[in-house]
């Protein structure tokens, strides 16, 4: 092999060496997708990554390191409220998996005896940071019809966004600016819960009863002990809250529903001084990023060459409204901590999310004890929020790394995923799972039917996950192959949670959607079918049921259980057809049973739970 072709999804000459950029295919000698690349070597490639963006917050711009240079305070650091530190790589800076991509590439290089590479269809960043890559290894490199990008960085125009941002967010969220500010500040209790106000079933609220999908029955433990809860509440405007005005009618309302409960918003804290000072520091930040010049980074020594694939979020997010509102974020935090008496305790779901950042630092600096961060949901292999280079979780300068006390993880098999990423031991808790108790708890009056299942036909179900992108390449999956399928197949869609993001999809005579109870459906299925990243496959995996999940499209593999089950469940765009039905006739339920005490830890006494945080204390103290 001399010459190699890298195209984004159209095939040019299938006589040549190529790898499918945007696209995954079925394996051949000569044609290669760069996802099935990084898949041989995922715990590299990852770890790459990870130990890459640690050498980056440290890069020095004269004198000072990146991490340092945009400190909010001597403590901490606008790095850690930063997209990139982030790593939301499947919802937000999909970039990220470019350069895994190219990591990938590198490696193949490194096997592979090449001296030329000519790419087509690709981005002007991708080229630039492979031609850099080419250079380095002596190998001549052309581009073919590069892919425009006309996302660009004016920082005189992301001043501007930023402060109308800021007149915007003051009208919108006046309502609840000092709201119940007094009651928190007077407050007795003990402990604190940071949650999402959309995480509230508000027809119970309307009856004075308070569930969330989050906290589930801990909620009811630490009423039973006549413990209250100071709730910090972080609203986002949405179709069920769509204004501050909505915002404030539900705090007054959860606030009635337990007395010794008190529940304010974040925004609650704003006053002019942190104002004043989120713009000083801001401006400062805004002041430092200009000077910062990309050659400077891509031509150092420290092998800077993907810089180019992240430079527009790096400079953006340090100069719009994102870091203005971040700034904001970190104020408030801090005048909520430094407001309320001593805490014990501290939960919080953990996501990466940059208010967290704050949340962790402002927590520890103001001398409150034992901040723990529930991982709620699921932990993806390839999700890197999750994970960090093991040199960051051990770091303890003042600028390091926000972790939480405690780590709090539903699932073994998630326990062992982070202890191999090197999380540390001792501060991970192995406790109950609060947000799937349906799937363990007796379950009265199951419907023995679904409306619209056919009993005599073969009943495959799509699960869609309410992440637009991945549904939507799963659905269109199902639509191109539909004319594989008899009479004697019945497919549908169930839609998961409400989301911005959700796909809507029109029924046709091919396929309807089902609604219902997600397990009542399970168990009418003969199959069902997961969108990638939806944690659905948790329900599949401890009913036992029949599954799939969706493996195609142009995404790296975001299941949270990639790495941990065969690669048999999963199911590709060219593999669509024959995997179902050979499956289906062998109809061997035998291969989707798998160990429940590995995949959830089901227990309602919560002990576990009780351990952790020391709710064994008297109201008072």
């Amino acid at each position: 092999m001399s010459k190699l072709y890298i195209v984004g999804t159209k095939i040019i000459n299938e006589k040549e060496n190529i790898i499918l950029w945007n696209e995954k295919c079925k394996k051949a000698n000569n044609i290669f997708d760069i996802f099935t690349l990084i898949e041989k070597n995922n715990v590299k490639i990852r770890n790459k990554y990870l130990e890459w963006i640690f050498r980056f917050q440290n890069f020095k711009i004269k004198k000072n390191k990146i991490i340092k240079l945009f400190r909010i305070n001597n403590k901490f650091s606008l790095w850690w409220m930063h997209p990139i530190s982030e790593k939301s790589n499947f919802l937000k800076s999909f970039h990220i998996n470019e350069i895994l991509k190219i990591m990938a590439l590198e490696e193949f290089l490194k096997k592979k005896k090449i001296t030329e590479i000519s790419t087509r269809g690709l981005s002007a960043e991708t080229n630039k940071v492979i031609s850099l890559i080419s250079s380095k290894n002596n190998i001549t490199f052309y581009k073919n019809d590069v892919k425009k990008n006309y996302d660009v960085n004016v920082p005189i125009l992301n001043f501007f966004k930023a402060l109308a941002w800021l007149i915007v967010y003051l009208i919108k969220r006046r309502a609840l600016f000092g709201l119940n500010f007094l009651n928190w500040k007077n407050s007795k209790n003990r402990i604190i819960i940071a949650n999402y106000l959309f995480d509230i079933d508000y027809k119970l609220l309307n009856k004075k009863k308070f569930v969330s999908g989050y906290w589930g029955n801990l909620i009811d433990k630490l009423k039973k002990k006549e413990i209250g809860i100071n709730w910090l509440n972080i609203f986002f405007e949405y179709e069920e809250i769509p204004d501050s005005n909505q915002a404030k009618q539900i705090i007054n309302k959860l606030n009635k529903v337990n007395n010794n409960d008190i529940h304010v918003t974040l925004d609650t804290f704003l006053n002019f001084k942190l104002l004043f000072k989120s713009l000083k520091v801001w401006i400062k930040i805004f002041y430092k990023s200009l000077f910062i010049k990309t050659n400077q980074i891509v031509n150092s020594e420290n092998n800077h060459i993907y810089f180019p694939l992240i430079e527009k979020e790096f400079f953006n997010n340090l100069q719009n409204h994102h870091s203005l509102k971040n700034i904001i974020i970190f104020f408030l935090m801090n005048e909520a901590l430094s407001k309320i008496s001593l805490q014990k305790n501290c939960i919080f779901p953990n996501e990466n999310q940059p208010w967290e950042m704050a949340l962790i630092n402002n927590y520890k600096s103001c001398s409150h004890k034992n901040i723990i961060g529930y991982q709620h949901s699921t932990t993806r292999f390839w999700d890197l929020r999750t994970f960090y280079w093991k040199k960051q979780y051990n770091n303890k300068t003042q600028l390091g790394y926000p972790k939480p006390d405690n780590l709090a993880v539903h699932s073994k098999i998630f326990y062992d995923t982070l202890i191999k990423a090197n999380y540390s031991k001792k501060n991970l808790k192995l406790i109950e799972t609060l947000k799937y108790e349906k799937l363990y708890k007796k379950r009265n009056n199951v419907k023995k039917l679904i409306p619209n299942f056919n009993n005599k036909k073969t009943n495959i179900t799509l699960v869609l996950g309410a992440f637009r992108n991945f549904d939507e390449a799963l659905v269109n999956c199902l639509k191109r192959n539909l004319s594989s399928f008899d009479n004697t197949y019945s497919f549908y869609l169930k839609e998961q949670l409400s989301s911005d993001m959700v796909l809507e999809v029109e029924e046709t005579k091919k396929f309807k959607k089902v609604k219902g109870n997600l397990l009542d459906i399970y168990n009418k299925s003969d199959l069902v079918i997961i969108s990638n990243p939806s944690s659905a496959v948790i329900d599949a995996m401890y009913t036992n049921t029949p599954f799939f999940v969706y493996d195609g499209g142009n995404f790296l593999n975001f299941s949270p259980m990639y790495g941990v089950i065969d690669k048999k469940y999963f199911i590709r765009d060219y593999n669509f057809v024959s995997k179902i039905k050979e499956n289906l006739q062998k109809k061997n339920k035998g291969l989707w049973k798998f160990n429940k005490n590995k995949i959830l830890e089901a227990n309602l006494s919560l002990n576990k739970w009780q351990k952790i945080i020391d709710i064994n204390y008297k109201k008072k103290l």
